[in-house]
């Protein structure tokens, strides 16, 4: 997706992507799930890139990451899963700051029913800002499983004029064959 205002043209990633990983040797642990708990965490020592809005690459010297998940079945007659996640990397280069993602998604799902929603926020490292938040619902009946969604993308280039949206929206058909 790219917009341009006249000023300057931006690129953007538009998929929904929790984090932008940073590039390099990764020390991570995920724990076994512990009465519908999980947690993870990754450290990385040396940064060889990380990715910020407009497709521009930044220095880095550390990247942390951390993400809980809790499931629990049938309270108030639907299974539920909670999540959450950050991710923070130490950006080196003038213009920069430190990249810092945060994100929260929770489902519920009854009768082949699942309804989910998530909410993203990036504060670049080149000082580019987006936002984002995502819902959805599917059915799953026999081999079929129908979807559709909504996700509205809010991006604050550079604290100027040049701010941009998007909403997508999407529907489909899922056939399990067999």
């Amino acid at each position: 997706y790219t917009t341009g205002n006249g000023v300057s043209d931006q690129s953007y990633d538009m998929s929904f992507q929790t984090a932008d990983a940073p590039v390099g040797d990764k020390i991570t642990y995920i724990s076994p799930v512990y009465e519908g708990l999980q947690v993870g965490a990754s450290y990385t020592p040396d940064v060889d890139e990380v990715n910020v809005q407009g497709g521009m690459q930044a220095q880095g010297e550390e990247g942390l990451a951390l993400a809980a998940r809790y499931a629990v079945d049938d309270v108030v007659g639907a299974d539920w899963t909670f999540g959450a996640g950050w991710n923070q990397q130490d950006v080196t280069g003038a213009g920069n700051r430190d990249q810092e993602q945060w994100n929260v998604a929770a489902t519920a799902e009854v009768d082949g029913w699942t309804l989910g929603a998530a909410y993203f926020n990036d504060e670049a490292s080149n000082k580019d800002q987006s936002k984002a938040l995502a819902v959805g619902v599917n059915y799953e009946t026999g081999a079929f499983n129908y979807g559709v969604s909504y996700l509205n993308k809010e991006f604050d280039v550079n604290n100027s004029s040049n701010d941009d949206s998007l909403d997508r929206y999407m529907a489909g058909v899922n056939y399990t064959y067999g």
